[in-house]
């Protein structure tokens, strides 16, 4: 197996990971699912995350998010790169205080950095 195919296949699987992590939270468990994915984060990207638990803590409502990712897209990434971006389609089932759940397909884009010899990813957003 050629090192960029390994490369291909750790940049799908920490994006797979990452994004089914970071998107699935509940304000019960102080989003406990966003912190164990910060082995996963660059420095940036751990900062970006301590302002989606501040912002998420600041609501007194209860909300509990699960995404399942459906679909990984690597969009940009060269052979030998140490840069990749990927497009994450999810499903997610939405739950917010007392109502029924909602559920939707969403797309998040992410770009990663190759670090030492792993993948991690330094931005993350929803794009729809």
């Amino acid at each position: 197996v050629s090192v960029e195919q390994n490369d291909r296949q750790a940049i799908t699987a920490a994006a797979r990971s990452f994004t089914e992590r970071y998107g699935s939270y509940s304000s019960d468990t102080n989003f406990e699912n966003v912190e164990r994915s910060r082995y996963l984060m660059t420095e940036t990207m751990s900062k970006q995350a301590d302002k989606v638990i501040k912002q998420g803590q600041a609501s007194a409502e209860f909300t509990s998010v699960t995404s399942e990712v459906t679909s990984v897209t690597l969009t940009d990434f060269t052979d030998g790169a140490t840069g990749a971006t990927v497009e994450v389609s999810v499903r997610q089932k939405t739950v917010v205080g007392q109502q029924d759940p909602t559920y939707q397909n969403v797309t998040a884009r992410l770009t990663l950095k190759k670090i030492n010899f792993g993948w991690k990813v330094d931005s993350f957003r929803w794009l729809s």
